[in-house]
């Protein structure tokens, strides 16, 4: 009887004790809590690079912590980014913090590493799609770097005739 009692108690520690997990939990500091501005400040000073670009293509490493790289295109930089192109890591895990970026999808990205060419994000960060990041985007200002939009040539502009109306087989064309 003495020893089933030890192995029910054994057993009962083993099931109700704290284990060791991988868990994903993220506050920001007490002193940016509720206040947008402050928060975005503490974010950007914090980060490597900030920028703002779509995803080009994505390289998944398969294993237990799932991390993909993910290659921007930059549109717009206010920190740490100085190239046409970004590559960020994170993991798809969301348990793990990671943040699930998708091709072709434009992004906000608050990235930290050791140095440009080992930048990383999460869901901990403010990184977030380019389409809810207006706060964010009225609080970090003008942009350092800015891409270049690769317009296509003007075409040639046309003359008026007629006042800028051309019957062609009973219909009209309005020139501008």
């Amino acid at each position: 009887m003495r020893s089933f009692s030890f192995c029910l108690s054994v057993v009962a520690y083993l099931l109700l004790s704290p284990a060791e997990g991988l868990a994903c939990s993220c506050l920001p500091p007490v002193e940016v809590m509720g206040n947008p501005r402050k928060h975005v400040e503490h974010e950007r000073g914090r980060a490597t690079a900030v920028f703002a670009g779509r995803v080009i293509e994505i390289k998944e490493e398969r294993g237990a912590l799932a991390i993909i790289e993910a290659k921007f295109e930059v549109e717009k930089a206010w920190k740490g980014v100085t190239n046409d192109d970004a590559v960020v890591s994170a993991s798809t895990l969301v348990h793990l913090c990671g943040y699930p970026f998708k091709v072709g999808r434009s992004y906000l990205v608050y990235a930290s590493g050791p140095n440009l060419g080992e930048l990383s994000t999460s869901i901990c960060t403010r990184t977030t799609r380019l389409k809810d990041a207006e706060e964010d985007l009225k609080f970090l200002g003008e942009p350092m770097m800015q891409r270049e939009n690769k317009a296509e040539p003007a075409s040639p502009r046309r003359t008026k005739p007629n006042n800028g109306i051309q019957r062609t087989r009973n219909k009209q064309v309005f020139y501008q």
